[in-house]
């Protein structure tokens, strides 16, 4: 990926895309164009697309995939012609076309796309959030729901600074706002995980009494569980992972298989794919099977 006259210009690799479109989409539209260096329609069009995007001022963003090089996104998406332009909003195809539309349409089809006010203040919080500015991000989100209750981004951003914020009455109430759809998304999901943790570690005996117990008696299932509870909470990924794996081979129904469970959604806030995920998916497939 190399980047443009702006940030919100960039050339998209497949191994960047869902960093750079899905995820992106989920703060402002990304554009997508599908293009290739012999095609005269594209050279029409990109610089359009590109000028269309410079005169949103940062209320769009662009991201130009060369179907010639990238052959497994043109075929992910179903590109059988350029140039063809997808438009992604909250990580879903919101609109598209293929060919070179001319500036009065173009500038008609990408109009659909631009930012609500809501939609601008959750960007701007989500800013704010980048920056570390927890507070002014916080009002931003509650501004831009007063006005849009709905607004994914926003319910998303507000949970994720409460959760950060530690305020888990407040973050918990939250959660319970946010639609059904929006609750098993992955992100929201790892939020709750977080939030879950945070409870945990908060309260309840000293991890120190925890120790205790387990030396006393290793069948003590409830005390190895807050024990890896707390792990997880501080970060101890491994520790707590180990601790849940343990219970599962000793009592599969402890918590009506709740260790297994913690295992699968701490995997989730770790990271589908990362090593330790892999590894420990591994032993718990072997512990149970």
């Amino acid at each position: 990926m190399t980047t443009q006259s702006s940030t919100t210009i960039l050339d998209v690799t497949t191994a960047a895309f869902d960093r750079e479109v899905i995820e992106r989409s989920k703060r402002l539209p990304v554009i997508v164009d599908f293009w290739a260096p012999w095609c005269g329609p594209c050279r029409l069009l990109g610089p359009m697309l590109e000028e269309a995007v410079r005169r949103s001022e940062g209320k769009l963003a662009l991201a130009k995939v060369n179907s010639d090089e990238e052959p497994e996104l043109a075929q992910r998406f179903g590109v059988q012609g350029i140039p063809a332009v997808k438009v992604f909003v909250e990580g879903r195809i919101a609109g598209e076309f293929v060919g070179a539309l001319p500036e009065a349409q173009l500038r008609r089809f990408l109009e659909r796309f631009l930012p609500t006010e809501a939609e601008r203040l959750a960007q701007e919080a989500h800013r704010h959030e980048s920056a570390g500015r927890w507070e002014e991000a916080l009002r931003g989100y509650d501004t831009a729901l007063s006005m849009k209750p709905d607004l994914h981004a926003a319910l998303t951003g507000r949970l994720r600074v409460l959760a950060h914020l530690r305020r888990w009455d407040e973050a918990q109430a939250a959660y319970d706002a946010c639609p059904g759809p929006l609750q098993v998304t992955e992100e929201v999901e790892a939020i709750r995980t977080t939030m879950e943790l945070g409870r945990a570690a908060s309260g309840g005996p000293s991890k120190g009494e925890l120790q205790s117990r387990l030396r006393a008696n290793p069948d003590d299932c409830e005390a190895r569980y807050q024990l890896a509870m707390r792990d997880a909470a501080e970060g101890r990924y491994r520790e707590a992972l180990d601790g849940w794996l343990e219970i599962v081979k000793r009592d599969r129904q402890f918590r009506d298989d709740g260790a297994r469970k913690m295992m699968l959604r701490l995997f989730g806030l770790i990271g589908a794919r990362a090593p330790l995920t892999e590894e420990y998916r591994d032993k718990l497939a072997r512990a149970i099977f």
